[in-house]
C-alpha cells in the first residue's frame, strides 16, 4: 500500500477511536449524572454508537484524503503554526457549511417557508448550540492534533516517529540496508555565483521538490548533509531493492519538469549525482536532547565514496555490484560494468557499475 495512502487509513482508524472514547465519555456522563426518566425515550445508546463510528470513519476518510493529498501540498513549505490553524480553520468552515446545507432544506421544508431571516435564525440556533459548539471545538482540536502529528513526523522522517514510540532501535540493531547519497553537482559554484541566502532558497526548494519521488519509491530520508540527501531502504526482494534506481530516475524527471521554474527563480536548474551501495548497518537510538536515530557502518562511507566517483567515470548514478545484483532493474533500464574500482579513502577496490535509462549496446 502507497505511503500517502496508509496515512489516510491511520487517520480514519485514529478518528473512529477517538470518536468511540467520545462516545462512552457521553454515555458516563449521562448515566451517572441524568435521572432516567429524563432520558427515557430520547437516547438510544445504540443507534448513537454507530451514528458516532459512521459519521468518524467517513469523517476521517474525507478529511484525511483532504489532509495528505490536498492541503498538504498548500502547507508543507509554511510555518509550523500555519499548517494547524489552516486545517483546523478548513474543518471549522467545512463544518459550518456542512450545518447550512443540511437545515436550510430542513428549515425550509418544516417552516414551509423560504423566509431568509426566518431560516437563517434556524441556522445560526443550530450552530450556536452548545452540544454543537461542544462538538465543534472538540473535533477542531482533533483536526489540529491530526496535523500537529503529521507535522511532527515530517520532522522526524518517514516512519522514524513511529519507531520512537514502539521503541524499535532502543537497543542498537544489525539490518541491511540500501543507501543512496544524492549530491547537487557544481554546488560550490552555484552557491558563490548566488550568495548564501539564495542558493539556500535554492536548496531548500529542491529538497521539497525531490521529497515526493522519495516517498513515492518507499524511501526513507535518513539526513541532509549540507546539499547532500542521503536516502535509506530496506532490503526486500530483486523488484522492492530496485525502488532505489526508480527514485534516482523518478528525481530526475521531476526536477526536469520544474526547469523553467528553476530557471526563472534561480537562473539554473539543479543537477546531480548519485552512488548506491547496500550492506549491513547497525541503527540504533542515540542522543538525550535531540535524539536522533542513526546508522553506522561500512555501508555508509562505501556508499558516500561510490557517489563521489560519479565525476571521475562522467556518470549521474553508480552502483555497486553487490547492490545490482540483488535486484532486477526494469525495462528500458540497462548498466554497464566498469569494474574493480580503487575508491579514495578505501582499503579494497568495489566493483561499479553505470546504470542509464535505455539499455547499453
Amino acid at each position: 500500500m502507497e505511503p500517502k495512502t496508509l496515512k489516510v487509513l491511520a487517520i480514519t482508524l485514529s478518528w473512529v477511536l477517538l470518536s468511540i472514547l467520545l462516545f462512552f465519555y457521553g454515555h458516563y456522563y449521562l448515566v451517572v449524572s441524568v435521572q432516567p426518566d429524563q432520558i427515557s425515550g430520547s437516547y438510544f445508546p445504540e443507534s448513537n454508537f454507530l451514528g458516532y463510528v459512521f459519521c468518524s470513519l467517513l469523517g476521517g476518510a474525507f478529511f484525511g484524503y483532504l489532509m495528505i493529498f490536498r492541503s498538504y501540498y498548500r502547507t508543507r513549505r509554511k510555518t509550523f503554526a500555519y499548517g494547524i490553524l489552516y486545517n483546523a480553520g478548513l474543518f471549522l468552515a467545512l463544518y459550518v457549511a456542512m450545518v447550512v446545507l443540511v437545515t436550510v432544506p430542513i428549515a425550509i421544508t418544516a417552516g414551509k417557508t423560504a423566509n431568509a431571516g426566518v431560516v437563517l435564525r434556524v441556522v445560526l440556533g443550530v450552530l450556536t448550540n452548545p452540544a454543537s459548539l461542544v462538538s465543534m471545538a472538540i473535533w477542531a482540536l482533533i483536526v489540529a492534533g491530526t496535523q500537529f502529528m503529521l507535522q511532527v513526523s515530517d520532522k522526524f522522517g518517514q516512519g522514524v516517529l513511529w519507531n520512537f514510540l514502539t521503541g524499535r532501535y532502543f537497543h542498537p540493531k544489525e539490518e541491511e540496508r540500501i543507501f543512496m547519497f544524492l549530491d547537487i553537482t557544481s554546488s560550490t559554484t552555484i552557491a558563490e555565483r548566488m550568495g548564501h541566502t539564495l542558493y539556500f532558497e535554492f536548496l531548500k526548494e529542491f529538497i521539497a521538490d525531490i521529497t515526493d519521488p522519495i516517498i513515492d519509491n518507499k524511501g526513507e530520508v535518513y539526513q541532509y548533509v549540507g546539499d547532500e540527501v542521503v536516502v535509506s531502504w530496506m532490503v526486500g526482494d530483486s523488484r522492492a531493492n530496485a525502488n532505489c534506481i526508480r527514485c534516482f530516475f523518478a528525481i530526475q524527471d521531476h526536477i526536469a519538469n520544474l526547469a523553467p521554474k528553476y530557471e526563472a527563480r534561480f537562473g539554473v536548474v539543479p543537477t546531480f549525482k548519485a552512488g548506491l551501495h547496500s550492506g549491513e548497518a547497525t541503527v540504533g537510538e542515540i542522543g538525550v536532547v535531540k535524539k536522533d536515530i542513526v546508522f553506522s557502518g561500512d555501508v555508509l562511507n562505501t556508499t558516500s565514496r561510490i557517489q563521489g566517483a560519479c565525476h571521475e567515470y562522467n556518470s549521474v548514478l553508480l552502483i555497486s555490484t553487490k547492490l545490482l545484483n540483488r535486484l532486477t532493474l526494469d525495462e528500458g533500464y540497462g548498466s554497464e560494468a566498469l569494474g574493480k574500482i580503487k575508491l579514495k579513502g578505501k582499503e579494497h577496490t568495489v566493483e561499479l557499475n553505470t546504470v542509464r535509462r535505455a539499455p547499453l549496446s
